[in-house]
């Protein structure tokens, strides 16, 4: 049995509208909502949750190493700097660069390990 699609998207955006081989029969309507019973029961919104839960927390764990890599960078690149330079830099600038050598590459580490691993449940 071949199923059309519900819906297409809009050549205005990403709106969806119904697409002209819609069914949109009382039964096609059931069907769907089975369909989507059947993808939100509590069983699958629990393991989703156990599954986002444990990549929220990995990808964190591999930003913090990622930040730690990028502050133990830039406290010795600070410290490989001149005298002149510490004190032209000061206390403030330093702490500046080391929040920036952390939190870049939390950052980016952390989406992209996060937004991998949401890919590859989406997948599943």
């Amino acid at each position: 049995v071949e199923v059309s699609p519900m819906s297409e998207l809009s050549s205005r955006g990403n709106s969806a509208d119904v697409a002209p081989a819609a069914d949109l029969s009382p039964e096609a309507a059931q069907r769907w909502l089975e369909r989507h019973r059947a993808k939100h029961s509590a069983e699958e919104e629990a393991r989703r949750a156990a599954h986002r839960q444990e990549c929220l927390q990995s990808s964190v764990a591999v930003g913090a190493c990622g930040g730690l890599v990028g502050s133990l960078a830039g406290w010795k690149w600070l410290k490989s700097r001149s005298a002149g330079f510490q004190r032209a830099v000061g206390g403030s600038g330093a702490a500046f660069i080391l929040f920036a050598t952390f939190f870049v590459p939390f950052v980016f580490t952390t989406n992209r390990f996060r937004i991998r691993c949401q890919r590859r449940a989406a997948e599943a």
